[in-house]
């Protein structure tokens, strides 16, 4: 391998605030190289840099050993660099051939040449083992395949460094296995992959390289044989919360609670036949993980209890009376909460400030006799949640987009504790969040589980179901088909049951 990119001392700064500090590493050749640190640590900034959409304050980039100066994604394309970004830049209606070519249209004289297009298309798809007609709407493949239509696009382009920004934090296990050989054999083929991720179990899996950035500044890079989970987390965010994660792992799970559930659902159908026969028992003062793969029904049945999602028959009974929340309003009315797992679509209210999203839910509380809301009530409220859930920002004014992942999602938590909830759904509660707003989230989590709230929690990282459940319940097609509780809380016991029925294959964690 031999190197291809190299940063030299790279600061960079907006108007007052450094976002980089004299960073420095290189990139090799036929390399799958992460780079992992907390929402503000730089990643994007360096990766900004190298795709050409900002210019380094100070500093230096050599590609291919010679010093280079990137105005534009152009310049960037020209030498071979492309960037697939979290938010995908695809237009829904256009096909895939019109995705791939769309500003660069291959012409035949004056006319474009669509034969020729569809064709580099599909040997561009083929490439990376997927087949999907290069005639079909990008609308209608699901998030994994529009995944591949931008790695599609850059691979079209001939780049020669590939930079995958946060790729599988919208993907279920299955599509990012699919993801992660497509990586994989793009590296083999020589690619630089530069990959960046909060999931640090596929880095480590992933990766042949990890550097790692902190407030700016760059802290090492290192072989993936010579750290493990825990030296990334101290390298990322310090020593207290690597040994939070350490003894929360190695905490022995309590037995089944005896006596009177909390929470009684029996028999749960959704009219669409999604979830099916669903019964479960949730008591006060426990996280009850749900874990499954993609089309287990996890959030369909979260949706369904909450009212989102019509349900056929069954019954939900909290504190032995029966709930019939046959829709939001009325389940938030019986004491539930729902986080989604969609958090920019559905979960905060973009282009209002931190106030606004909060007293939303609960305009009761700062609504005088006329229906005037209190602006004084309004600001106390949305204060006192800031200092409690621990959000960081400048005021109580500051608008939510302006906000990272984990400050977003604390948003979104405090809306809901307004509400006074007796039973708390989560759904991916930390997709998007880096290390250190995960760890703080949780903490929240188990403040809220030590007043005696119950929480039924569903994540994709099997991690966070194994450290943070007390049981853990395992579905499929829509079923729970094994209860998990004590010593048999497992990593293997859970991915076993998970995948009952599917085909063979290793899943990284």
């Amino acid at each position: 391998m031999s190197e291809i990119v190299r940063f030299e001392n790279i600061s960079k700064s907006f108007n007052k605030v450094q976002a980089l500090s004299g960073v420095s590493l290189s990139i090799n050749t036929g390399e799958v190289h992460s780079i992992v640190g907390e929402n503000g640590a730089g990643k994007s900034t360096l990766m900004n840099i190298l795709g050409g959409l900002f210019e380094a304050t100070e500093g230096k980039i050599f590609i291919d050993g010679k010093e280079t100066v990137l105005h534009s994604e152009q310049d960037a394309l020209r030498l071979g660099i492309g960037v697939v970004y979290q938010e995908l830049k695809l237009c829904p209606n256009l096909n895939v051939t019109e995705n791939i070519f769309l500003g660069r249209e291959l012409r035949r004289g004056r006319a474009l040449d669509w034969k020729s297009m569809q064709q580099k298309s599909s040997e561009v798809l083929k490439s990376l083992g997927i087949s999907i007609a290069p005639s079909t709407l990008v609308r209608r493949l699901s998030v994994a395949q529009q995944q591949v239509v931008e790695i599609a696009k850059s691979l079209a382009k001939d780049v020669r460094v590939l930079v995958l920004d946060e790729p599988t934090s919208a993907l279920t296990i299955t599509e990012s296995l699919m993801l992660f050989d497509n990586i994989r054999k793009l590296r083999d083929s020589g690619v630089a992959i530069i990959y960046i991720s909060h999931r640090l179990e596929e880095v480590l899996d992933l990766s042949d390289r990890i550097s790692v950035l902190r407030d700016g500044k760059y802290k090492g890079t290192f072989d993936k044989k010579d750290v493990g989970i825990n030296d990334l987390v101290r390298l990322i965010a310090g020593d207290k919360f690597s040994k939070e994660l350490e003894e929360s792992a190695n905490m022995v799970k309590p037995p089944k609670p005896e006596g009177e559930p909390y929470l009684r659902v029996e028999n749960l159908c959704s009219a669409d036949g999604v979830v099916k026969n669903v019964s479960f028992e949730l008591y006060e003062g426990e996280v009850l993980g749900f874990y499954g793969v993609q089309g287990a029904g996890r959030t369909e049945m979260l949706e369904t209890i909450f009212g989102l999602r019509k349900k056929s028959s069954g019954s939900i009974r909290l504190n032995g009376v029966e709930m019939d929340n046959v829709n939001p309003i009325t389940a938030i009315k019986n004491g539930f909460a729902m986080i989604p797992e969609d958090r920019k679509q559905v979960g905060v209210l973009p282009n209002m400030n931190i106030c606004e999203n909060i007293i939303t839910s609960c305009p009761g509380k700062v609504t005088g006799m006329l229906g005037w809301m209190k602006k004084r009530c309004m600001l106390a409220l949305a204060r006192e949640f800031k200092k409690d859930v621990g959000i960081k920002a400048r005021d109580v004014y500051q608008n939510i987009l302006n906000l990272s992942g984990g400050n977003q999602q604390k948003v979104v938590i405090s809306r809901w504790l307004a509400t006074d909830p007796q039973v708390f759904l989560m759904d991916e509660l930390t997709r998007g969040v880096d290390v250190g707003a995960k760890a703080e989230i949780f903490e929240i989590l188990r403040n809220l589980r030590d007043k005696g709230l119950g929480i039924v929690l569903v994540s994709s990282e099997l991690q966070e179901v194994l450290v943070e459940s007390s049981r853990v319940l395992v579905m499929k097609n829509g079923e729970i088909v094994k209860e998990l509780v004590g010593a048999d809380i497992t990593k293997d016991n859970i991915v076993e049951h998970a995948l009952i029925g599917e085909s063979s294959c290793e899943v990284v964690l």
